[in-house]
């Protein structure tokens, strides 16, 4: 009898090891991404996460494919780091892409408007073994102007609840030689000068006409 019990108390042992070790194994699993396209907007508005005001400066805009294996994982907060290859740093602030204006050659302003599933900020979670396009977009602190060319290598954290943050790096030799899948381009509209209300766009605008 007690041979039983004992045989009987490590299988309702053991009936709790999955409860324990997969969310442990969901912890350890990486994110993989592959940058499809990029753009780097040196005279950009942007409104950045949880803020109220837009800044105008220099913005990158990638288009990414993000996997995971087994797990959903929703990231609550990303932080990102822009390395050169000067060796020199600056972080990088997640921003609305649908608040992102762009000042063009010919003298016109953009704006862009993915579908909500396409944008990171709006559709945050990436879904366990599939694809994951995603439009996300940074405001790069402390610097003027950017040319992708100059940038060694993308650092984006993430972190979702208590000790779950996973770190990806897009190293140069990762960027695609030409955007030829043209995505942002797909998405991006003219602005009508006419229907602009927002003072700061306004603002932004005539800034930019005065340069």
């Amino acid at each position: 009898m007690e041979n039983w019990t004992l045989v009987l108390s490590i299988i309702g042992a053991a009936a709790w090891i999955p409860f324990i070790v997969v969310p442990i194994i969901n912890i350890f699993q990486k994110i993989h991404i592959n940058l499809l396209e990029y753009r780097s907007l040196s005279n950009g508005l942007c409104r950045a996460i949880n803020e109220s005001q837009y800044r105008s400066g220099v913005i990158i805009m990638l288009v990414i494919n993000m996997f995971i294996k087994n797990v959903d994982y929703y990231p609550e907060k990303v932080k990102t780091k822009i390395i050169l290859k000067d060796k020199s740093e600056y972080n990088a602030e997640l921003s609305d892409i649908s608040n992102v204006n762009s000042a063009n050659d010919d003298g016109t302003f953009s704006y862009f408007c993915p579908p909500y599933e396409l944008e990171f900020n709006v559709s945050r979670t990436i879904r366990k073994n599939i694809d994951n396009v995603k439009f996300i977009s940074f405001f790069v602190e402390g610097i003027n102007e950017l040319n992708l060319i100059d940038i060694d290598t993308i650092v984006m954290e993430f972190y979702s609840g208590f000790l779950n943050k996973k770190v990806v790096v897009i190293d140069s030799d990762q960027f695609p030689s030409f955007n030829g899948t043209n995505i942002i381009k797909q998405y991006e509209k003219i602005l009508d000068t006419n229907e602009i209300n927002n003072p700061e766009l306004k603002r932004y605008m005539n800034s930019i006409k005065n340069k």
